[in-house]
């Protein structure tokens, strides 16, 4: 029973790990989109 209780927290941490690192992932590259559009307006108006 302990081995479940283990095997269910280290599988909980791993999918949290996973999901963390894919959403920083897609939060950045969302971000430096968003920074890109900014830079590119900017210098076209200039």
């Amino acid at each position: 029973m302990f081995a479940l209780e283990q095997a269910q927290a280290q599988f909980n941490i791993k999918s949290y790990i996973i999901t963390s690192i894919i959403g920083g992932l897609v939060t950045s590259i969302i971000f430096s989109l968003i920074i890109s559009a900014f830079t590119k307006s900017k210098t076209k108006l200039t």
